[in-house]
């Protein structure tokens, strides 16, 4: 997973795992409406 803080520590960005079935964990846990992730789908 990658993440990155900004500099100001306020904003934390972070990627979706890569591995199909983690993100769709992932997706179900956010409960996005209209949502479809890929490897670079970046949230924060």
């Amino acid at each position: 997973m990658y993440r990155k803080i900004s500099q100001r520590r306020s904003i934390n960005i972070s990627s979706l795992p890569k591995d199909e079935i983690r993100r769709k964990l992932w997706e179900k846990q956010l409960r996005p409406e209209n949502f479809i992730s890929n490897n670079n789908t970046r949230i924060c």
